[in-house]
C-alpha cells in the first residue's frame, strides 16, 4: 500500500471529521452569537416551535421560498438538494447493512450531478445572474458534479459492503484501507468537500435559519 493511499484512507478520515465538527460548531456560534436583527415578525408566522420545526422541514424538503420567489431555479435546485440527501440516505443504508443501497446511491449521484449542470447552464446563460455570481457559486457546483460523477464512473455506491467494513475499521481506530483506486479518489473527494464544506457558502442551510427564521419570526406562544 503506498503512502499516499494510507494518508487518504487512514489518517485523514480523522482529520477530516474533526475539522468538519470544529468547523460545523465555529459555524453555527458565528451566526448565533452575532447581533440580533430587528424583529420583522411578518404575518402569519409560525406561533409554536412545533409549527416552526414543521415550517423549517417544508423548506428543506420543498424549497418552497425558492418556489415562490425564483422558481425558474427551483426544478434543478430541488434536484440537486433532493440528490444529495438520496445520497447520505445511501451512506445510512450502507452501515445499516441494507443489501440495494446502491440504487439509493446512484440515483441520487444522477440527481445532484444533473441539478448541477443545470444550475451552472442558468447561471452562465442567464445575463442577470452571470453578473452577480462569482468563484465560489461556479466552485461549489463543480465540486458536487466532480463527487457525482466519480462516484457513477467508478461504481464507488455498489461498494457497500466494502465500505461498511472500512468505516468500522475507522471506528474502532484499525483502518483497513480500501486498495482499489476508484474507490480512494472518491474517498478523497469526499473528505475534501467534508474539510471545505463548514467554510464555504454551502453551509446556508445554518445561516439560513438565524438569518431569516430566527429575524422574521415572533415569539414563541
Amino acid at each position: 500500500m503506498s503512502v499516499l493511499a494510507y494518508f487518504s484512507g487512514g489518517i485523514l478520515p480523522y482529520v477530516t471529521a474533526l475539522i468538519f465538527v470544529a468547523g460545523l460548531a465555529w459555524k453555527i456560534d458565528y451566526w448565533a452569537s452575532a447581533p440580533k436583527h430587528l424583529h420583522w415578525e411578518l404575518f402569519p408566522y409560525p406561533h409554536t416551535v412545533g409549527a416552526q420545526l414543521a415550517e423549517m422541514v417544508k423548506e428543506v424538503a420543498t424549497l418552497h421560498s425558492l418556489y415562490l420567489y425564483k422558481r425558474k431555479i427551483w426544478g434543478p435546485s430541488l434536484l440537486m438538494h433532493w440528490g444529495i440527501y438520496l445520497v447520505i440516505l445511501w451512506f445510512l443504508l450502507v452501515l445499516a447493512g441494507f443489501a440495494h443501497a446502491s440504487y439509493a446511491g446512484v440515483a441520487g449521484a444522477t440527481m445532484a450531478a444533473t441539478g448541477a449542470v443545470l444550475l451552472g447552464a442558468y447561471r452562465l446563460m442567464d445575463a442577470s445572474v452571470r453578473n452577480i455570481s462569482s468563484f465560489p457559486e461556479y466552485f461549489n457546483l463543480a465540486v458536487i458534479l466532480a463527487i457525482s460523477a466519480c462516484g457513477l464512473a467508478t461504481g464507488f455506491f455498489a461498494q457497500g459492503v466494502l465500505l461498511r467494513e472500512y468505516v468500522s475499521s475507522l471506528v474502532i481506530f484499525s483502518p483497513r484501507v480500501p486498495t482499489a483506486p476508484g474507490i480512494l479518489v472518491n474517498l478523497i473527494l469526499i473528505q475534501f468537500f467534508c474539510i471545505y464544506l463548514p467554510f464555504s457558502r454551502l453551509t446556508h442551510f445554518v445561516a439560513k435559519y438565524f438569518t431569516y427564521h430566527k429575524v422574521k419570526w415572533g415569539e414563541i406562544k
